[in-house]
């Protein structure tokens, strides 16, 4: 893709984004899990900002 190797990104990485949209239900058991965070610093960097 041209986009891709205009922000230097090599053939052995993968562009993922994703997003969520809506409120939780806080009396659902699913939202009740707490899970530990990676920081983002450890999984992602930031081109151009």
């Amino acid at each position: 893709m041209k986009f891709l190797s205009a922000i230097g990104m090599p053939d052995n990485e993968t562009l993922v984004c994703g997003m969520s949209l809506g409120y939780a239900d806080p009396d659902a058991m699913i939202n009740t899990l707490q899970t530990e965070r990676e920081p983002v610093s450890g999984f992602a960097t930031f081109q151009g900002f």
